[in-house]
Parts: structure tokens; C-alpha cells; sequence
């Protein structure tokens, strides 16, 4: 496979040269670069929606505004509270302010998804944010009370119970900005991303747990051979074009086989021009 673009309308020669000097940005400046780029699209949203909706009561407006940003993740009758500055928000402050609450709690975690995806490769746009905590079912129900108590908006509660899942999606009412918290897993493999976990202190959020680069390229190259998600690959591309041989190709060889995604890491290597000697250095692959 022959390397690939990150857009359709550019060509290899600058698709190279922009990750070249986003190898050179930092992992706090990519991060700082996503949330601007979060923040000015809730900006342009809002001047949208102002033009859309010109004249109904603020209540109805806020509503539509959670609409827009939640789509089917917003519960009903949702109206946010009225201050638009509150509103323009990003992923990577979210993430703060949660680390915070589940340091309080005692709760590990690390930043997975989209989120992670930027730390390590591309910066773009994300809806939500996506971490994987390690919370036992015993602690559960106090995890969630602690985050009510936090302004956040938890589903799949109801009459103080929870039903069993893998997924507990939060949203912070003030910010009108969404969380999955997933639960972690016992499997080698989950265990072994906690421990393999990394600190990235971001100005003025502070320190939050990450998921390593190679860790996150084989969540997220399952996640797309399950979904077929274009947004997958593309991130594992960035994260590659961007960490190039600072990566773990042994660790990143050993666990694509066992998690049985060998052949996309292969391809995805070479999309993103890291296979270019394979046939002088045969382990080059995954």
C-alpha cells in the first residue's frame, strides 16, 4: 500500500512537510491547538444557530444549542444553564475538571479516543471525550453520585440503580460538553495499557493520565475494524505520521497479532510511509 493523504485536496509532498512540523510541536502544543480549534467551532455554531433561531426566548435557544451538540445523546427537555460563556468549552478542559473528581474518588483512568488521538498525532475537532476508568461495580453507584453532585448529567441511571454496562455517558450540564467514561476490562491487554499509562501536563488544566501512542493505535485500529469508521484510521495514520520510529514496534508487533488486527497494522504502516524498507529489515511490520 502506497502512502496515504489525510485529505483528498493536498499532496504528498505537504502532507509530509505538515507532519514534520507537527513532530515538532509538543504534545501539551497539539492538545492546546485541538481545544482552540473546539473552541472556535462552538464559536461558529452559536453565530449559526443566533442567525437560525433570531428570536425565540433564551431558554428555547439553550435548547437548541444542546441539541446541536449533543444530537442523540441530549436527554429530554435538556435546557443548559443561560450563559453562553460557559458554553464555549473544549474536550481537554472536560478532561480536568474529571481528573480532579476521580482523583478525589481514588479511581485510575487515562484518556483514550479522539482525545488521545490528538495528543499523539493530528489535531482536530472532537465531540466527545472518551476515558477509561477502573472502577469496581461496588464503587459505582458512589462514582455516580459524585459526579451528579459535580453538575454532570448521567444516563442509564435510574431510581438510584445501574443496569449493567460497559459505558457511562456523562454530560456536563454547564458546558453542555460530553463524557464516556468506559469501564476498563480485566483482559492482559487492559491491564497493561494502565500500567503502560503516561502524564501529560497540559497549561492551565494541569496533569491528566494519557494512553500510550502504540496502546491507542491498537484500541483504536479494533475500534475501526469493528465500526469501519474512516475517522479510525485516519487517527491511527496521524498518530503513526507523527511518532514515526519513536514508536514501539515490538510491543506494537506482538499485540497487533494478538489482538488480531496484524494485517490493518501492516497497512496502516504502510499508508503512513513507515514500511518504506520492509524488504531490507523484515521486522519492520507489525
Amino acid at each position: 500500500m502506497s502512502y496515504q493523504l489525510q485529505a483528498i485536496d493536498t499532496s504528498e509532498a505537504s502532507d509530509r512537510v505538515f507532519f514534520q512540523l507537527l513532530r515538532s510541536r509538543s504534545s501539551q502544543q497539539r492538545l492546546q491547538m485541538a481545544a482552540s480549534m473546539i473552541r472556535n467551532a462552538r464559536r461558529l455554531s452559536l453565530s449559526a444557530l443566533r442567525q437560525t433561531f433570531p428570536q425565540i426566548p433564551p431558554a428555547a435557544f439553550a435548547h437548541h444549542v444542546a441539541l446541536a451538540w449533543l444530537q442523540a445523546d441530549c436527554p429530554a427537555e435538556f435546557i443548559p444553564p443561560l450563559s453562553e460563556m460557559s458554553w464555549i468549552q473544549d474536550s481537554i478542559s472536560l478532561a480536568g475538571l474529571l481528573h480532579s473528581l476521580l482523583a478525589q474518588q481514588a479511581i485510575p483512568y487515562d484518556i483514550t479516543g479522539g482525545v488521545a488521538a490528538i495528543a499523539d498525532g493530528e489535531p482536530r475537532t472532537t465531540r466527545n471525550l472518551d476515558m477509561v476508568v477502573a472502577v469496581a461495580p461496588r464503587a459505582l453507584l458512589a462514582l455516580v453520585t459524585a459526579l451528579e453532585a459535580a453538575g454532570f448529567y448521567v444516563s442509564g441511571v435510574a431510581d438510584g440503580s445501574i443496569d449493567p454496562l460497559t459505558i457511562l455517558g456523562i454530560t456536563h450540564i454547564e458546558s453542555i460538553s460530553r463524557a464516556n467514561l468506559i469501564l476498563s476490562g480485566n483482559s492482559e491487554f487492559e491491564r497493561l495499557k494502565f500500567e503502560r499509562r503516561r502524564v501529560i501536563t497540559v497549561p492551565h488544566v494541569g496533569e491528566l493520565n494519557f494512553i500510550s501512542p502504540e496502546d491507542i493505535i491498537l484500541t483504536k485500529l479494533g475500534w475501526g475494524q469493528a465500526s469501519h469508521s474512516e475517522q479510525q484510521w485516519r487517527d491511527v495514520l496521524g498518530i503513526l505520521k507523527v511518532q514515526g520510529n519513536q514508536l514501539d514496534r515490538a510491543y506494537l508487533s506482538h499485540w497487533a497479532a494478538q489482538l488480531d488486527v496484524k494485517d490493518r497494522c501492516d497497512r496502516a504502516l504502510a499508508a503512513a510511509g513507515l514500511m518504506e524498507a520492509k524488504d531490507e529489515h523484515p521486522s519492520a511490520g507489525c
